[in-house]
């Protein structure tokens, strides 16, 4: 197959995977101004607090073995796949259900001293349920997009969505449940979408306690958890610190202006889903091919982050104002800037995949370390004092470190070109395009959107153009270079 029929089949399977998947958190990003009217700042203080658990709950019970299926899966023999995916399944149940139990005996001793504002009961119990269940959902989606079936996962992600949106509609609207009713109908809905990931898992694997390929997948997955631990307590060092040294009404203005921001998150989901297993796969049948393919395609999957993050830049003004809800206005102040750190944190799978690649997961340890002492000193200096904007600060800090230090190692141990000068122009031209459009004002929050969608939609022309008329790789990368 040629390179134009793998990059088209690629561009199909990218539309379908982060169509379904834009298409949940646009539903649920249209959602927001719902529960915003029923939701105090305080609330979603909390909801943010629950997600810092969620976040060590899904790290504990994933031993990151769904990397491993992302890594190994091509490389196993066609015959030992459902037996290899079958164990690692239900290692993944033991350790998620194991993890959600410990943490229900240790929150009530710890919550005090890291959450001080935050009351155990009721809430926290609720949530963390809720995050064990979400836990369960993890390998059955990471076997469906390492498969690459994008319709399956198409019906799997925007069924998620209408379950959890209209279960949460029911319990916080028509119920006016408030915030116990929000968590009650995250539990709800995740039960139901575990049993549904079994009955996929089912399709997809033979259950079983051992298989040929566990012990591979542990060697792979296991050496990849420090480095995973580093970099889960970096990226919840903000919330942690502003739970400690800001109030709950901060910390919950903080949590919605991120509600925003994880547009560009959904994004970076959807494309990783593409774009991680159709490198591993030219990779495992052709290295010094798969050099060249994979710096080819990364501008064309950059352009979708970048009119992403301009649109935060545009929108999130006359957006707010829409909403019309005084109390959660200052969020229009941090979005944009949240947005560019956020956007930055997110290169790391396209700049730092040499390490994955070479089978080098201990050297993961090294970017998240330098991230989290980058995010530590900037924290713990600038977030007492300034609050949000000291988060701000920590959160490019903590970005540009990790994207610079896990470029470096990558390209020492499984060195791609990457086509820089049409990075470089695409970056100039997202600079040039957010400052001149943000100058694009009006009294009416509607022509605003409308003039300033006609700057974004200029800018996705230009890039596309930058990206098509770049010169295009023609040669792989030299050899593999040792790390010394």
């Amino acid at each position: 197959m040629g390179l134009g029929s793998i990059l088209r089949a690629e561009a199909r399977d990218a539309v379908v995977f982060t169509g379904s998947t834009l298409i949940s958190r646009v539903g649920a990003f249209l959602l927001l101004p719902l529960f915003l009217s029923r939701l105090s700042p305080e609330d979603f203080g909390i909801i943010a607090v629950i997600a810092v658990a969620g976040a060590f709950q899904i790290l504990v019970g994933s031993l990151s073995l769904d990397l491993a299926v992302t890594r190994l899966y091509y490389e196993w023999p066609e015959a030992e796949r459902r037996r290899n995916l079958g164990s690692i399944w239900v290692w993944n149940w033991i350790a998620t259900l194991g993890s959600g139990a410990l943490f229900l005996v240790a929150m009530p001793f710890l919550a005090p001293f890291l959450f001080p504002d935050v009351p155990y009961e009721p809430w926290l119990p609720l949530g963390i349920v809720s995050n064990a269940l979400a836990g369960l959902l993890v390998l059955p989606a990471t076997t469906i997009r390492i498969k690459r079936l994008p319709w399956l996962f198409a019906s799997y992600s925007v069924g998620s969505f209408l379950v959890t949106g209209s279960l949460g509609l029911w319990f916080v609207l028509v119920l006016d449940l408030g915030l116990n009713g929000y968590l009650s109908s995250l539990i709800v809905a995740n039960a139901a979408l575990a049993s549904v990931g079994i009955v996929l898992m089912l399709r997809f694997s033979r259950p079983s306690i051992t298989s040929p390929g566990l012990r591979d997948a542990l060697r792979f997955s296991l050496p990849a958890l420090p480095s995973a631990v580093i970099s889960t307590v970096g990226v919840t060092l903000d919330r942690i610190l502003l739970a400690q040294f800001a109030s709950l009404h901060t910390l919950g203005i903080y949590a919605v202006a991120m509600k925003f921001v994880e547009l560009i998150g959904a994004l970076h989901q959807s494309l990783k889903m593409t774009f991680v297993p159709f490198t591993m796969q030219q990779v495992a049948a052709d290295v010094e091919r798969g050099r060249q393919l994979v710096g080819s395609v990364i501008p064309f999957y950059l352009i979708p982050y970048l009119a992403t993050t301009l649109g935060l830049v545009l929108f999130i003004g006359p957006v707010v104002r829409i909403i019309d809800q005084p109390e959660y206005f200052p969020v229009v102040d941090w979005v944009p800037w949240l947005a560019g750190a956020y956007l930055i944190a997110c290169l790391f799978v396209y700049f730092g995949n040499g390490m994955l690649l070479a089978n080098r997961t201990n050297l993961l340890t090294i970017p998240a370390a330098a991230q989290l002492a980058a995010m530590t000193v900037t924290g713990f200096l600038l977030i007492p004092p300034f609050q949000l904007a000291g988060v701000v600060a920590t959160r490019y800090a903590g970005a540009i470190v990790l994207f610079g230090s896990s470029l470096s190692l990558s390209r020492r141990v499984f060195r791609i070109e990457h086509r820089w000068a049409v990075l470089l122009a695409l970056a100039g031209a997202f600079i040039a395009f957010a400052v001149s459009g943000s100058l694009v004002t009006a009294s009416d929050a509607a022509l605003e959107i409308i003039a300033r969608a006609a700057v974004w939609a200029i800018f996705v022309i230009v890039a596309l153009a930058i990206v098509v008329g770049g010169k295009r790789v023609r040669h792989p990368g030299p050899a593999t270079a040792p790390l010394q």
